[in-house]
């Protein structure tokens, strides 16, 4: 049924969860960060980033990077270079051209570390698998012992001990008398000629007691008491004896024997748990190792030609060379390395390999939130292993969540082995709707006609809003220049002209 606009006025808009809030700002992150879409600080020099090419075949390239790395981990003592705060290796990737004799050197690399990936995870696929009937038991055993420990009550009249008894009752004659297809049983005893009250009479005597020695002292006066009463034949009251003392000793022996195994199974599903995250901790090193040979491979790119001996490299370099209270002030560094790489062989017989080509650099002054910062670093490390399908492979977080998918009460599970302690669960007590609850929602539902400026957030004043607009102005200023640092001094120290 629709809402009518003035109900919808005064209803207090519906809250988001966590996952939808966490969508909304990657959303929020990946459409305003300044990395992704380029956007620089403003230079006295110049607007976008200084660029600098150099091409020389015959010299080594490596020595380019390094000389930033260099700059931006400027030492105390020395006169050379920028002391960053941070500096953060954010885009290492490469491609070979197939012909070449570098690609079939990281080939070679790169297929054994795929098997050694591909035994551990045949190894933690096998495990992961075992745990799902290992977690089923353990959940129909929780359930099981639910019954009996709420079974336990010393009143006399407790509906909900009683329920319990009853279910329990009911396992057992399905379960160990086999219900109708046992002919001694009290469902199939009560279609004989004069045992037709014994189930009435199986499920109403339910002795009170908070341990089933109680229960069982209980259900001698209860049995006594029928006897004395004489109200049912002797063969009745012999039958419902037989089955009530059949039963609660079974109720004994099934206790005790439920939560010594409740124990075991626990314990064990602890000790499989911890050697599928053993297995995880030793993956771990080699998908980061393949990670890092992974080649691009883009066969499109005018850069490689399959029947040449070229390669191409993807480097950037994040300097945060200012942090303010908000903001940081940046100078990235992106290197396009095409070179010719050469084997070169060492004394012991190992294989070297030289890199000599052409260089392109940009020097990129920016100002972000330290969010920006880890949000690009995040994407930069996922942007290195998607496939040509556009499909992003994360093994670990997807053994992660294959465990998160066992269930919240798995965790309590594991927990429960190893503290032996179990948690009990708290019922939430139901939010009461406050006199001024639909004027909130009014005042949240007008909100949408004003910009959200009118609104700051809670607690941010107008003194915190002008220092933040002040510290990211300076903060430009400082970005700025150090960028214009950087590019000045990388060409003086290789013979360029400078302005």
């Amino acid at each position: 049924m629709a809402q009518s606009p003035i109900q919808s006025l005064f209803d207090t808009p519906k809250a988001e969860s966590e996952e939808e809030k966490k969508k909304k700002a990657e959303e929020i992150q990946k459409k305003n960060n300044p990395f992704l879409h380029n956007k620089t600080v403003s230079m006295d020099k110049g607007v976008g980033a200084y660029r600098v090419s150099l091409d020389n075949m015959g010299d080594s390239i490596e020595k380019h990077y390094y000389h930033f790395q260099k700059f931006f981990t400027k030492h105390e003592d020395t006169s050379f270079g920028i002391h960053s705060e941070e500096l953060l290796k954010l885009k290492d990737v490469f491609d070979a051209s197939v012909s070449s004799s570098f690609h079939g050197q990281i080939g070679s690399k790169t297929s054994a570390l795929q098997q050694q990936i591909s035994g551990y995870l045949t190894q933690i696929g096998q495990l992961s698998k075992s745990l799902f009937p290992m977690v089923r038991e353990i959940r129909l055993m929780d359930e099981r012992l639910e019954l009996y420990k709420k079974s336990f009550s010393d009143k006399k009249e407790d509906s909900e001990a009683r329920q319990n008894e009853i279910a329990l009752k009911s396992t057992w004659i399905e379960v160990v008398e086999q219900g109708m297809q046992n002919p001694n049983s009290v469902y199939s005893m009560a279609t004989k000629l004069g045992f037709v009250t014994l189930p009435d009479l199986f499920f109403g005597v339910n002795p009170q007691g908070k341990t089933i020695e109680e229960q069982q002292k209980n259900l001698t006066r209860a049995l006594a008491a029928i006897e004395k009463e004489q109200a049912f034949n002797t063969k009745v009251r012999d039958v419902l004896t037989k089955k009530l003392v059949q039963y609660y000793t079974w109720k004994d022996k099934t206790w005790n024997e439920m939560r010594h195994t409740y124990k075991f199974r626990i314990k064990n599903l602890k000790q499989h748990h911890n050697v599928v995250l053993l297995y995880v901790s030793w993956l771990k090193p080699y998908m980061t190792a393949l990670k890092a040979l992974q080649m691009k491979g883009d066969i499109n790119s005018p850069d490689l030609i399959s029947a040449f001996e070229t390669s191409k490299l993807e480097l950037e370099l994040l300097a945060v060379v200012k942090k303010g209270k908000k903001y940081r002030a940046c100078v990235l560094v992106r290197c396009t390395i095409v070179t010719r790489p050469e084997l070169s062989y060492t004394q012991g017989g190992g294989k070297q390999v030289l890199h000599s080509g052409q260089i392109d650099i940009k020097i990129e002054p920016y100002v972000a939130t330290q969010e920006d910062i880890d949000y690009y670093k995040k994407y930069t490390e996922k942007e290195h292993f998607t496939y040509y399908s556009g499909t992003d492979v994360d093994m670990i977080g997807d053994i992660d969540a294959m465990l998160k998918s066992l269930g919240t009460d798995v965790e309590e599970y594991l927990r429960e082995a190893e503290t032996g302690e179990r948690k009990e669960k708290k019922k939430e007590e139901e939010k009461e709707l406050g006199i001024l609850d639909p004027f909130k929602g009014l005042v949240d539902s007008f909100k949408m006609f004003w910009p959200e400026k009118l609104w700051p957030e809670k607690g941010e004043s107008k003194k915190e809003t002008f220092a933040e607009e002040k510290e990211k102005k300076d903060f430009e200023e400082i970005a700025s220049a150090k960028a214009w640092l950087t590019y000045d001094v990388f060409k003086k120290s290789n013979g360029m002209m400078t302005l």
